[in-house]
């Protein structure tokens, strides 16, 4: 199939691909070359979240071997579909790592997929949710107990972080009293913000809604607050219309750097839980990236225990994929066309090349990886579009 793109868009594709990043999404959908079988696996996994279940996927690919590219693919597919999508990495110098569950859920809640035309992805989905939760509070005492009202309407799960009840609540009532206060306070402890309990029931307690027992703040490690309200979170995606959400957090590596075994061990107990569900989050698919040099590490980790080595092998066993370091001849072929026809687009005429496997022949001599033979194919056609004028 032909790719439409304008000349502007073919020359900003090539710019990405150049720098070694995705292009847009119908050239990154279009340049599936050696993926379209995880792409297939990826829409059988997304129907069975969307069904209720629950799945862990860990990917691995070394540097340039096409990792970011395919975990693209995967966002662009959910998108597509409907689903809440986020995308984060994980990263030793902001302490975004799993030994941190706040930052862990700031960042995944901070980093959701806009939907058309709706900047704010966590405001759009409170305010799609709130739409649906007031007509059922219409004649409701103002309480904590509105959150069985809010459950048995099936827009709230069976448990969630009472804290997280008093931000729905408040942000619901401070919407109907036109409280801008309320709502920005409801708003931050849903983003994860530091906002102290005590101000949420202050401002409750402005709009006479009782906020009842309420009186611890949830620290940094508190696991199960944290995921419970990212559980919270998702649910209210999928009680407005999405069939579920797919969460990826990339360079899980990054918690080999922890200095403490302390942090380390809590690292890996937060993601022993994560591979088993402890949090009962549903529909949900969680992928977790690395690159090999994780595994390597985790060899001469002795903070590693048993626990965390058996779940980390059921998952990699059951629903691993692993990127190989360099395409198949016809899959790197597929590479070096795609990268010329977007190439002409470009000039607004072809250009006069070789067969793409001595290109590809060229590279397998390189050892580079994928990205490389990317940034050579580019590279060949300034070649030749210089040698053209």
């Amino acid at each position: 199939m032909a790719l439409q793109l304008t000349d502007a868009q073919a020359r900003a594709a090539i710019q990405m691909l150049r720098d070694g990043l995705p292009p847009e999404p119908r050239v990154s959908q279009w340049m599936t070359c050696g993926l379209r079988d995880h792409i297939t696996e990826a829409g059988r996994t997304l129907l069975r979240v969307a069904s209720g279940g629950y799945q862990v996927a860990l990917v691995a690919g070394s540097n340039g071997a096409g990792k970011s590219h395919l975990l693209y693919l995967f966002q662009l597919l959910a998108e597509e579909q409907g689903f809440l999508v986020s995308y984060s990495s994980q990263d030793l110098a902001t302490g975004v790592v799993l030994n941190r569950p706040d930052l862990v859920y700031q960042a995944i809640v901070g980093n959701l997929t806009p939907q058309k035309d709706r900047a704010d992805p966590l405001l759009s989905l409170l305010e799609d949710w709130a739409e649906r939760a007031i007509p059922q509070l219409e004649s409701a005492a103002m309480n904590m107990g509105q959150f069985y009202r809010l459950r048995d309407a099936g827009l709230l799960p069976e448990s969630s972080p009472r804290r997280t009840t008093l931000c729905l609540l408040l942000y619901v009532w401070g919407a109907r009293q036109s409280s801008v206060e309320a709502c920005r306070l409801a708003l931050g402890g849903l983003r994860g913000e530091q906002i102290a309990n005590r101000s949420l029931c202050e401002a409750a307690q402005k709009l006479t809604l009782d906020p009842g027992y309420v009186s611890w703040t949830p620290n940094a490690y508190d696991s199960e607050f944290w995921f419970g309200q990212l559980k919270t979170v998702i649910f209210m995606a999928t009680a407005t219309g999405r069939p579920g959400a797919l969460i990826v957090l990339d360079e899980i590596e990054s918690l080999l750097e922890l200095g403490r075994s302390s942090s380390k061990g809590r690292a890996y107990r937060e993601m022993t839980a994560l591979f088993r569900n402890v949090y009962g989050l549903a529909r949900t698919w969680l992928v977790l990236a690395y690159t090999p040099a994780f595994l390597v590490g985790l060899e001469r980790d002795l903070v590693a225990d048993d626990n965390f080595r058996g779940a980390l092998s059921v998952v990699r066993k059951q629903a691993g994929i692993e990127l190989p370091a360099r395409l198949e001849q016809g899959d790197a072929e597929c590479v070096v066309r795609h990268v010329r026809e977007i190439y002409a687009i470009a000039r607004k005429t072809p250009l006069r090349l070789g067969d793409p496997a001595q290109l590809v022949q060229h590279w397998f001599r390189t050892g580079g990886a994928t990205r490389e033979l990317v940034r050579m194919s580019v590279e060949e056609c300034d070649r030749a579009g210089a040698r053209s004028r």
